[in-house]
């Protein structure tokens, strides 16, 4: 039984026979939706979300947005652009009302929305069968950025334009509000914000070079629209010093980045060896390829949309920078690849059969995420589940230091500053690259490896702990540092981290 079929069973059968043709016909999005919600279920290991919760609890305590720094010790009094703000006020009152779960939950919440639209973008193309393959496709293509932070907030507005431009809800007073709006919001959460106005400007340049096209929306309704999100661009608190951030986030990735932002594993280069080692990478790739052939035979056909091809390609050429933006290729390019299958065919139906079929793999896929089977056999220290991974974060350290009262500039690896910073102690350093003087942190971070730039770091900020995580590179040589140092003595362990205090 074909899909079409479906539908007119659904229409012309009577009683229990129509409810049963419903729930055939809901089969396949419900499998869908368990396969991508086991993948979105899972316990907090990324060491960024604890500063930015921790950052917006001091937002709302001190009611203003800091510009001068005063987290952390290596970069005190340094200045501090903080263009994740509203982002992490959203997240710390999520973290007040149910902690890290909470915090958790909320994130889940706007990814979904997020493919939410990506699938409402694509279905106003083609058949659920479709539909339902490509937003699992792009889910697996974006399960890397599954976590609590500020970029989630971009992801989710590129699928939400996105659909607003396709569905060209660019032409009212109504429209333009709502996309100010969202703008607005976008560029006080995350620093590339301006995609939002590069997008539509994808659309203004379609129009303008190849007028006519009776699909898209007038080129005054578009010029219109980018002058709007322009302006929307400034509405934060640093104006328009915002853009300058969102170079200095545009040049982190690629070969030209720094030797830190080079290595780390999210911004690695997208083709590269550590990409291509986990699924994430294949999804992309057979997406990326699914684009480029489905869009060369609309073109050779005449029947593709200018405007959103534009669009696709630019955000194509961004995937290309590192393996954290191979996300906006995927929530572009799979509405667009169904768009592209609708011009080309425009009837494709699938037998039940095989309906049922691709369900019950997907149901399949779910129960792997959750045993742990596929965190596993990709060896990613995740596992599914809510709130922090206890192996990776102390839940029993704090209490501890309260009972002890302790006091002091801690020094600890940088992904355990900001849970440091979360539970009210003062690290060295955070994930906050671009706070810091580039040789002071270069010189903290090599105090582990070198016993005269650790004596000289310990002296010159006073370190009063120092805290040591387990399983990671520089874990030995801390350990090393700290057995040679008669200064500090070790008072607590348990199977996430260690703690050495100052004794003298």
């Amino acid at each position: 039984m074909t899909e079409v079929t479906q539908q007119r069973t659904v229409n012309s059968t009577p009683g229990g026979s129509e409810t049963r043709a419903r729930l055939s016909t809901l089969f396949l999005p419900t499998a869908t939706a368990l396969a991508i919600a086991a993948l979105l279920v899972r316990v907090i290991v990324d060491s960024d979300t604890w500063f930015q919760v921790a950052i917006g609890r001091d937002i709302l305590r001190r009611l203003e947005v800091p510009r001068i720094d005063h987290y952390v010790a290596a970069a005190f009094n340094r200045p501090y652009h903080d263009s994740h703000w509203l982002f992490q006020v959203l997240f710390s009152l999520a973290d007040s009302c149910g902690g890290m779960t909470a915090v958790g939950l909320l994130m889940i919440i706007l990814w979904g929305c997020t493919l939410f639209f990506c699938y409402r973008a694509s279905r106003r193309w083609n058949s659920t069968t479709v539909c339902c393959l490509l937003v699992f496709l792009a889910a697996m293509a974006c399960s890397d950025r599954f976590i609590p932070r500020p970029e989630v907030v971009s992801y989710l507005m590129v699928a939400v334009f996105y659909y607003l431009l396709q569905e060209r809800r660019v032409t009212s007073a109504r429209h333009l509000t709502l996309f100010a709006l969202l703008q607005a919001a976008w560029a006080n959460s995350h620093g590339l914000f301006v995609i939002g106005p590069f997008m539509a400007g994808c659309y203004l340049l379609s129009v303008v070079v190849f007028p006519g096209r009776t699909e898209d929306p007038g080129p005054l309704a578009l010029f219109k629209l980018v002058a709007v999100l322009l302006v929307a661009t400034i509405a934060t608190p640093f104006g328009i010093e915002g853009w300058r951030y969102a170079m200095l986030l545009a040049i982190e990735a690629g070969p030209k980045s720094s030797p830190l932002f080079q290595g780390l594993i999210e911004l690695t280069p997208t083709f590269g060896k550590v990409a291509r080692s986990f699924p994430d990478f294949w999804c992309y790739l057979l997406l990326l390829v699914a684009f480029v052939v489905t869009s060369v035979i609309a073109l050779l056909k005449r029947e593709i949309s200018l405007g959103r091809l534009i669009l696709v390609l630019a955000l194509l050429g961004v995937s290309l920078t590192g393996r954290r933006n191979m996300t906006f290729l995927a929530l572009t390019a799979v509405p667009l690849i169904a768009e592209n299958i609708f011009r080309v065919r425009p009837v494709l139906v699938f037998p039940r059969q095989f309906q049922i079929n691709l369900a019950l793999f997907l149901l399949g896929f779910a129960s792997l995420p959750v045993t742990g089977i596929y965190y596993k056999a990709f060896n990613m220290p995740l596992r599914f589940g809510l709130g922090i991974a206890r192996e990776a974060y102390s839940t029993g350290l704090p209490k501890f230091l309260s009972q002890i009262g302790f006091r002091g500039v801690v020094y600890t690896p940088p992904y355990l500053g900001g849970y440091s910073l979360y539970h009210g102690l003062t690290p060295m350093v955070d994930g906050r690259w671009e706070v810091y003087d580039p040789g002071v942190l270069d010189t903290v971070l090599n105090a582990r490896f070198d016993r005269k730039t650790w004596n000289l770091v310990i002296s010159s900020y006073d370190i009063r702990g120092v805290m040591v995580g387990y399983g990671e590179y520089d874990t030995d040589p801390l350990l090393q540092r700290l057995s040679e140092d008669q200064r500090f003595q070790n008072v607590y362990n348990d199977e996430a981290v260690s703690f050495w205090k100052r004794v003298y």
